[in-house]
């Protein structure tokens, strides 16, 4: 069996590396990534990663390598602007990471690279103009793609892993169904944090791992990313018009000259004023910020058409929610397991079977995600923020109580359909 996928991020290097382990000799499996850029992309920032995110990352052999490139963190401080005081915290003791993507992409790269060589082949700078198929009734042929260099390929599957913007759905799955800008942008940027951290009130250090600073302008969120802790990923959400332009600029712009002043500054006046200190040390310690206008797609659609599945943020992408990442690669992960019956079953039945395992946890996380989104990114009042930080107390008292059994549910031991 010939794979295809579309996208080498986390989702289609995660699906490869998986797939690739149960590739048998008697059943093989030969698996093609293809990405449109010319190398490991750099888009993105300090992702977080859950334990589930992480035991899937060991499972496939990468997770020491992205552990030598991120920063421990064993919770989510959340401090109140206002009054410079403690709201508690999140996911406390957990084994938890955060890393640039790049530097997520580059860990399961090598893994490839390492360890999967003969049944994993990487292709980059590789655009994909046109997919077709010619299959029989029972979906009996080859899914075949062509690119912009005129060069063709063929196989048994494609697996759609490619992203918001995806070429999968725009050209073959989904047409109809478009991105749908958020009316936001995450505004990122890096500052150096030797001798500089923010401060509560009482004098003790805001910042030890991850921060979200809660204020009346939203969130702004602060975290070492990687072992020496020697910069500090910032990341604040803004409400800025649809950008305009190709798929290049809606990933991603950074600010220059005048506009990253501007960008300096508005910061600075949404977040430097209340009981915090040291704030305005890091802001400006940032020298470069950049724009990520934040897309999500309208919940259901398909997600599959013939011989081809879209998964990952091509199929179900949703807001910013501190697991998007690991979503993705729990989605390669699970592909793996429902095509260890590929012997027993057809494509059709095993994309179905996908599409049965996954949809109600996609949608669980696709409604948590967006309200979240809405309500963590908009601006309140004085009064409303006063009661907002009530509830986040509470929220996270209730939490820590509760725990977190959600980071047990491992997709790899789910009941699949008969």
């Amino acid at each position: 069996m010939h794979i295809l996928i579309l996208g080498a991020g986390p989702c289609g290097l995660a699906a490869a590396i998986a797939l690739s382990e149960i590739s048998t000799v008697a059943n093989p499996i030969q698996i093609t990534v293809i990405e449109l850029r010319p190398s490991i992309s750099t888009l993105g920032g300090a992702v977080n990663l859950t334990p589930l995110a992480l035991r899937y990352l060991d499972s496939l052999g990468a997770g020491h390598l992205v552990r030598s490139r991120g920063c421990k963190v064993d919770r989510i401080d959340v401090v109140s602007l206002r009054t410079g005081g403690s709201l508690g915290s999140l996911w406390d003791g957990l084994d938890l990471l955060r890393v640039q993507r790049k530097d997520l992409v580059q860990s399961l790269s090598e893994t490839v690279r390492d360890k999967h060589a003969r049944n994993v082949e990487v292709l980059y700078g590789k655009k994909t103009m046109a997919i077709t198929e010619n299959i029989d009734a029972q979906c009996i042929g080859k899914v075949q793609l062509e690119f912009s260099d005129g060069s063709k390929m063929d196989g048994d599957v494609l697996l759609g892993c490619d992203g918001l913007h995806s070429v999968a759905r725009r050209l073959f799955v989904d047409p109809s169904r478009k991105e749908v800008f958020t009316g936001r942008a995450v505004v990122m940027g890096y500052a150096e944090s030797a001798e500089s951290n923010i401060i509560l009130a009482a004098g003790d250090p805001a910042l030890t791992g991850t921060t979200m600073i809660q204020g009346t302008k939203g969130q702004l969120l602060l975290s070492y990313f990687e072992p020496a802790k020697s910069q500090v990923y910032l990341a604040n959400v803004m409400v800025v018009s649809e950008p305009s332009g190709d798929r290049e600029i809606q990933d991603g712009w950074k600010a220059i000259g005048d506009d990253k002043e501007g960008v300096r500054s508005d910061i600075l006046g949404r977040w430097q004023d209340g009981g915090l200190h040291g704030i305005r040390e890091i802001v400006e310690k940032c020298d470069e910020w950049t724009f990520y206008p934040v897309y999500a797609l309208p919940p259901s659609g398909k997600w599959t058409r013939g011989k081809v599945l879209l998964m990952g943020d091509a199929a179900h992408a949703m807001p910013p929610q501190g697991e998007s990442t690991g979503i993705a690669i729990e989605d390669g992960i699970l592909i793996a397991r429902i095509f260890q019956r590929r012997d027993a079953r057809s494509i059709q039945q095993l994309f179905s079977d996908y599409e049965a395992t996954r949809r109600d946890i996609i949608h669980t996380h696709y409604k948590s995600a967006d309200w979240r989104w809405k309500k963590a990114t908009s601006g309140t009042t004085p009064m409303w923020n006063i009661l907002l930080e009530w509830f986040t107390i509470i929220f996270l008292a209730f939490a820590k109580w509760k725990g977190f059994d959600a980071f047990k549910e491992d997709v790899s031991a789910l009941k699949l359909p008969e």
